[in-house]
């Protein structure tokens, strides 16, 4: 009878083993998962500052385009009217 009893603990103690294992991969997983959250809010904030630089730097050309062509413009009416006078 002693015998299926030390059977038995020893699955038993397996068992606990194995449970604190499981237990320590599930705390090493929420600690790996709480650093990857602060990193993906960190990359977010990074992404959305670098969206809004790009949105600047592509409306720089813009206004220069807006600035030689004004400048076209009041040069084309500038010889009109030094032609006309």
């Amino acid at each position: 009878m002693d015998c299926v009893n030390c059977k038995y603990e020893k699955v038993i103690e397996k068992i606990q083993e194995d449970v604190r294992d499981l237990f320590s991969k599930i705390n090493n997983s929420i600690i790996r998962q709480t650093s990857i959250e602060g990193d993906v809010k960190y990359l977010i904030s990074a992404i959305n500052e670098m969206k809004a630089k790009i949105d600047i730097l592509a409306s720089i050309p813009g206004k220069r385009w807006e600035t030689i062509i004004a400048s076209i413009i009041a040069a084309i009416i500038g010889l009109a009217v030094g032609r006309f006078f």
